[in-house]
């Protein structure tokens, strides 16, 4: 029913984002030349890992350099056209290859980075339940506060979307896609808080 639900919303949204897919891959060679992707690898459904795509934000190498696979506002690692494609989200609109792929879904636990969550102390004992289901563009942590959430806020709701019956779940996923458009508003909430 999930995958039927993405295929379904991949031929409503395709024809909006291929042009603004394009606008931006020129503009990202103009401003990062021939490498306008990033992949890292992230835990999907049953902590399969894959490779999730980016738009390139920040300078080669960044998850070296400085805070690694963190980055805070004014991280210097990220480019100025990087900036932009965080402060906009347009930096995410490559995942949609991931959903075309059948490795994320257009809503679901946002996709953590394979190591991240083992660093991370006093999370909820059912942790490895957001796993049952595939990643998502967006989800239900999301649009209740993106970054501004802690990883242990964020869980609460991603069990709380992943424990719902099957017709709640399909109202959430309907909400969540409605209402992810003016969460991408909150322009604070792009980048993570420093503890």
């Amino acid at each position: 029913m999930i995958r039927i639900f993405d295929v379904l919303m991949l031929i409503v949204l395709l024809p909006f984002i291929i042009p603004i897919f394009i606008i931006v891959s020129l503009f990202a060679f103009i401003f990062h030349g021939k490498s306008i992707f990033f992949k890292q690898k992230r835990l999907g459904i049953k902590k399969q890992q894959f490779e999730l795509y980016k738009f390139r934000s920040m300078i080669h190498g960044a998850q070296n350099l400085g805070t690694g696979l963190y980055s805070y506002e004014n991280d210097n690692r990220i480019t100025p056209f990087g900036k932009f494609l965080r402060k906009s989200s347009l930096d995410e609109i490559p995942q949609i290859i991931n959903v075309f792929k059948g490795e994320m879904s257009f809503v679901g636990p946002r996709p953590a980075v394979v190591g991240e969550l083992e660093v991370e102390n006093d999370l909820p004992h059912d942790t490895d339940d957001r796993f049952l289901l595939k990643p998502g563009l967006t989800g239900w942590a999301q649009i209740h506060g993106r970054d501004n959430l802690s990883w242990r806020e964020k869980i609460i709701y991603d069990l709380e979307f992943v424990n719902a019956s099957r017709l709640k779940r399909f109202f959430i996923c309907i909400y969540t896609i409605c209402f992810t458009p003016f969460y991408l508003l909150n322009f604070s909430a792009t980048y993570e808080k420093q503890k």
